[in-house]
């Protein structure tokens, strides 16, 4: 039994996600950034936090997910390849590339907007941002190319990150591509049951 904190509109989803895909049991309390339930799982507010059973605390999503991946995964559900590995490598390369180039401009742009005390708040950010994610899905067209998933056969770590980030980008209105290659990797992903079931189960709270 796994305890996750964290609310849906964060980037706890990736979290509930793969506990979803993994079928493993698991508790949730719907905390927001900065909140005392997150100020209190990580020094620096930030969620998701999931707590093991035995007490001990993983902080930021991609560990988790990495965790959760490594301990539990399979050919069937968020695989991962094993650690020392030349095929590790490239997985955790492309998870890099995922946190940097797809989530790295929604989060500056959140981060600008919602959290940054007004001073420090510029209109220009909305464009940079929206700039720097199609750059981003241009190279994620490339890396998808022929494949179903981006460790190709294996739904992973960083399929997780990139369906998120969709779900995410649409939210703050940023466009994605209808008609490409990435475009129909990104609604296949987002079409997965365990993300609806995550979804609906997290926010019926």
């Amino acid at each position: 039994m796994y305890t996750v904190i964290g609310s849906p509109n964060t980037r706890a989803l990736r979290v509930y996600w793969a506990l979803e895909e993994l079928q493993l049991d698991y508790e949730f309390i719907p905390a927001e950034p900065h909140s005392t339930w997150a100020k209190a799982t990580n020094l620096s507010g930030k969620v998701p936090s999931l707590r093991t059973s035995e007490g001990f605390n993983i902080s930021d999503s991609v560990a988790i997910l990495n965790y959760l991946s490594g301990k539990h995964g399979n050919e069937h559900s968020v695989f991962s390849f094993p650690m020392g590995t030349t095929e590790r490598a490239e997985q955790d390369s492309i998870t890099q590339f995922c946190c940097d180039d797809i989530d790295g401009p929604l989060s500056m742009y959140q981060k600008n907007s919602v959290f940054h005390p007004s001073s420090l708040k510029l209109p220009e950010i909305r464009s940079i941002a929206n700039y720097e994610f199609s750059k981003g899905l241009a190279v994620l067209e490339k890396r998808i190319s022929g494949k179903e998933f981006l460790l190709g056969d294996f739904f992973s770590v960083p399929d997780i990150i990139c369906g998120h980030c969709a779900g995410w980008a649409i939210s703050l209105g940023f466009s994605i591509p209808q008609s490409n290659e990435v475009s129909d990797y990104l609604k296949r992903v987002r079409r997965r049951k365990a993300l609806k079931i995550a979804m609906e189960k997290t926010r019926a709270k």
